[in-house]
């Protein structure tokens, strides 16, 4: 029998198939699909651990922006009173 995964991935397996195997290929099948989901479970949470740093760095840089952008109006306020009052 070819490699499961690939079958089940390319929806090879067809209803006839499935009834012709042994109780312990239908096994075998679901073994791998719950690995499979195992697995691809893991890497969904370690790319939601991945995104979520990103949305805080995203945060933290648009905390900084908006402090230098403030910084910066501040800055030319008191240049144009300073240029005013000469």
């Amino acid at each position: 029998m070819p490699h499961i995964s690939e079958c089940l991935m390319k929806r090879n397996l067809k209803p006839t198939d499935l009834r012709d195997m042994t109780l312990g290929q239908l096994q075998v099948i679901v073994n791998d699909l719950h690995s499979q989901i195992e697995s691809l479970n893991e890497e969904l949470v370690q790319l939601l651990l991945i995104r979520d740093e990103l949305h805080m760095e995203q945060d933290a840089m648009l905390v900084d922006i908006e402090d230098l952008t403030r910084h910066a109006e501040s800055q030319q306020k008191h240049l144009a009173e300073r240029t005013l009052s000469k």
